[in-house]
């Protein structure tokens, strides 16, 4: 999936979310993004750490 598609995907999903919860809309959209640079930054991080088995591509 290309950049943009993910941006795209991430934003959409942001909107979805927002309806549901019955919250703002750009908080939420930024909320989700955060947690995917998080999840993305912990799977970085375990490849670095010694003993931890690295991703499968």
């Amino acid at each position: 999936m290309g950049r943009s598609a993910a941006g795209a995907a991430l934003l959409l999903v942001g909107v979805y979310l927002s309806f549901f919860l019955d919250s703002a809309a750009a908080p939420t959209i930024v909320l989700v993004f955060a947690l995917v640079f998080v999840l993305s930054l912990l799977r970085y991080l375990g490849r670095s750490v010694p003993g931890l088995e690295p991703a499968k591509r």
